[in-house]
């Protein structure tokens, strides 16, 4: 049985490699955060930089994402050893996972390092929820278009002014609100119809969103607008938004 040495000798580097290949790292008792803590660094960066990448990136290549969408297999054991995808994979990995689910999608937020995280949300996941908001339909008093809450489903994913944005953009609020206004003046729902309705809505946007005083503001103005058209006697049950 190997003896690992706590120093940067060529005898540990070989011994590290070694287990590293043969995969016994992962079922041992000591944590690779624990390694890379306890470890000259530089024989941490022999195994990140001349050991792992060769092997890593046969496994990127065989990977297939609707088998192993977490990446247990290969990559996320590594992460507390080498922090991110080595910058060599990140081509095969993009090709593999651009237009995928979003269960396949989301670990690679902390698997990729922030720049490269920002590059492949700008190239694949913005252009998509735009368009989903854009070509989104509301149609009161049932909505069977859920564009919206797909977008909040990736929210978490992205800095909260992107998905602002994507809402901007879309004029979101203002085809809410105009949707709103015509159920109101043409269907005549009971008030509390109108404001679960409106508060139904409210419930699909994440913490992040409702804590801009931007999105509070537009969702506000719908429920000002319910008390302003509601003619029904509901109104005096005393509804609060």
């Amino acid at each position: 049985e190997m003896q690992l040495q706590g120093d940067s000798s060529v005898e540990t580097a070989d011994a590290l490699a070694a287990i590293v290949k043969s995969g016994e790292v992962l079922q041992g008792k000591r944590a690779l955060g624990a390694w890379k803590a306890a470890l000259p660094p530089s024989t941490v960066r022999y195994i990140v930089d001349k050991v792992l990448p060769p092997r890593l990136a046969m496994e990127a290549q065989q990977w297939r994402p609707s088998w192993d969408p977490d990446c247990d297999d290969w990559l996320r054991p590594w992460i507390p050893l080498i922090g991110h995808l080595p910058e060599s994979l990140y081509d095969i990995v993009e090709s593999k996972i651009s237009g995928a689910s979003h269960d396949i999608v989301w670990p690679w937020k902390d698997y990729f390092d922030p720049a490269h995280w920002e590059i492949f949300v700008r190239r694949h996941i913005l252009p998509e929820l735009t368009r989903l908001m854009r070509e989104l339909r509301i149609t009161p008093p049932k909505q069977t278009d859920s564009s919206l809450h797909m977008v909040m489903l990736w929210a978490p994913l992205l800095p909260a002014k992107d998905v602002l944005s994507i809402l901007e953009e879309a004029e979101f609020f203002d085809k809410w609100e105009s949707a709103l206004r015509h159920w109101l003046q043409s269907a005549k729902p009971s008030y509390g119809e109108a404001v679960a309705w409106c508060t139904g809505w409210k419930k699909l946007f994440t913490p992040e969103l409702l804590a801009d005083e931007h999105v509070l503001a537009r969702l506000d103005a719908g429920a000002a607008m319910v008390d302003q058209e509601t003619q029904d006697l509901d109104s005096l049950l005393g509804y609060s938004w």
